[in-house]
């Protein structure tokens, strides 16, 4: 809910500065659109084409590591060359899809939440992983976007969740980590094209300039 709403503050904060600033659809056919579950599938696939064998080599026996060895073994095993090359092809034509979506509406630069909670707690479940909850940093890191984030709000009481927790367990971890939340800083990411690291520094300025929390982001916070 605090993400929703710093994504309206700002978007009201550009306009007012008359530029123009809609919700993204991209405007493709169903099969052509570049969806985020794609990204994630491919930014999982090519992370670990090797197996993990670079991570599992830095692994000791302590009770932490011991549950990141079995969290990467649940992940997708090692793949052969051919498919590891079949895999950058269909990243290169992803990205390609992307980007021409991104011309077509004449879009300068995209704006969403860096990650789907605020700052998970440690107890938190192993379910609120990169792949799920950060599926908005996955996006970027796939399309070799420029991309930054400035904290901008903080979740204020009364807005920790609004979720409708049924029997996904998923729902439920999320909810858990957003109880209680409130005075938790809240970020915007900024992303553009490849190489237009200016267009993010300079939404970013923006940003800083009307709407960040102040520094350090713990400050006046029930956490400091």
């Amino acid at each position: 809910m605090a993400c929703f709403r710093l994504l309206q503050r700002f978007a009201a904060l550009w306009r007012r500065r008359r530029r123009s600033c809609a919700h993204v659809a991209l405007s493709l056919s169903p099969g052509a659109r570049p969806t985020v579950a794609k990204a994630a599938r491919l930014f999982v696939g090519l992370r670990s084409a090797d197996g993990f064998v670079g991570y599992k080599r830095l692994l000791g026996d302590d009770p932490l590591d011991r549950s990141i060895a079995a969290a990467l073994q649940s992940l997708p095993g090692a793949v052969s060359v051919d498919q590891y090359w079949q895999m950058v092809e269909e990243r290169n034509q992803y990205c390609q899809r992307f980007l021409s979506a991104l011309d077509a509406q004449r879009f300068d630069a995209l704006l969403c939440p860096p990650y789907a909670l605020p700052a998970p707690t440690h107890e938190s479940s192993g379910a609120l992983n990169v792949t799920n909850a950060g599926s908005y940093a996955i996006l970027y890191n796939l399309l070799g976007f420029a991309a930054g984030v400035a904290p901008v709000t903080r979740v204020q009481p009364g807005e920790e969740s609004e979720r409708s927790v049924g029997n996904d367990s998923l729902e439920r971890a999320a909810q858990a980590v957003e109880m209680n939340s409130a005075g938790l800083p809240v970020g915007v990411q900024v992303a553009a094209r490849p190489w237009r690291e200016d267009i993010v520094l300079a939404l970013m300025e923006a940003l800083e300039e009307k709407t960040a929390v102040g520094m350090p982001i713990w400050k006046d916070s029930q956490f400091a």
